[in-house]
């Protein structure tokens, strides 16, 4: 119930959209793109997109796009020898342009800069 008494509306998607938007996320990755292109690429409209997200993640699918490109960063950079990589290949890789950003992003995420992860496993 909201304030008015009245039924609370949920848009939440059913499960197979979840299933579809997580495989197009996983093969693009790599690539830049906005919540639009999840809509053009699924049939879903941008407002039910984004409370889908908001109610299954806690989060906006630009949120949640950037949490798994982190993800893949910090696996990235775990599994890298520090000798030959660079922080900022794989920032690149990630589609990040602003090395500051990625910084500050990869360390709320994780809590540590990411030259911290490339150099702790030696």
């Amino acid at each position: 119930m909201n304030n008015f008494g009245q039924k609370s509306r949920t848009t939440a998607l059913p499960k197979w959209p979840f299933s579809m938007l997580q495989d197009i996320l996983a093969k693009t990755l790599g690539f830049l793109f906005g919540s639009t292109f999840l809509c053009l690429d699924t049939g879903i409209n941008n407002y039910t997109l984004q409370r889908a997200f908001l109610d299954q993640y806690g989060m906006t699918p630009k949120s949640y796009l950037q949490s798994l490109r982190l993800n893949d960063a910090y696996k990235m950079l775990l599994q890298s020898d520090p000798e030959t990589t660079k922080v900022t290949d794989v920032a690149l890789s990630q589609g990040y342009w602003h090395m500051s950003q990625f910084a500050a992003d990869y360390r709320r995420q994780f809590g540590e800069l990411p030259s911290a992860t490339l150099r702790s496993i030696y």
